[in-house]
């Protein structure tokens, strides 16, 4: 694995090769409306520099993404009509804000390990989710928002400690 400079925008299976080869990108990480996109297996990823954004992929059905630590701004995972797994065990700090929207088939959201978010934590719109999954995150510096997952029935939030604005837990 190899440090990579610049945005990653995916757009066909030789750019996916190319991230594949990355130890930190330096700028974001780009995976939007991609038809043939199916799985996103990054295992040699640990940081990325800017946003890493997941939306739009209709038939994307599974995110590995085992060993990355640090996202420098926003982690968005929106709009993945067939996703159903996400899987970010080392992610200990998103610098911005983590969006969960709208991602018709994912069930759960386990990040185990996470512990800051620095703006915005945002779960809406996730129909069949029922469990997320945080207890190591400690701090938020923004807006915490729970809202329209109706089927969720469990979140984990056992070190929270510091929310500095508001949190909405509504119609789920």
């Amino acid at each position: 694995a190899v440090p990579c400079g610049g945005d990653y925008i995916i757009g066909n299976m030789g750019d996916l090769a190319a991230a594949a080869q990355c130890e930190s990108i330096a700028g974001t990480l780009w995976f939007d409306a991609l038809p043939w996109l199916t799985e996103v297996d990054l295992p040699c990823l640990v940081s990325v520099g800017d946003a890493l954004v997941l939306e739009d992929n209709d038939a994307l059905t599974t995110v590995s993404l085992p060993a990355v630590e640090t996202v420098g701004a926003s982690l968005k995972i929106e709009r993945n009509d067939a996703l159903i797994s996400v899987s970010l065990p080392a992610l200990t700090e998103v610098d911005y804000e983590l969006y969960v929207y709208d991602n018709d088939a994912l069930t759960g959201f386990d990040a185990p390990a996470l512990m800051t978010v620095g703006q915005g934590l945002y779960f809406t719109g996730n129909a069949v989710m029922t469990s997320i999954q945080l207890p190591a995150l400690e701090r938020v510096r923004g807006w915490t928002e729970f809202v329209t997952n109706a089927s969720l029935t469990r979140i984990d939030l056992r070190s929270l400690v510091v929310v500095h604005s508001d949190v909405y837990v509504t119609y789920n």
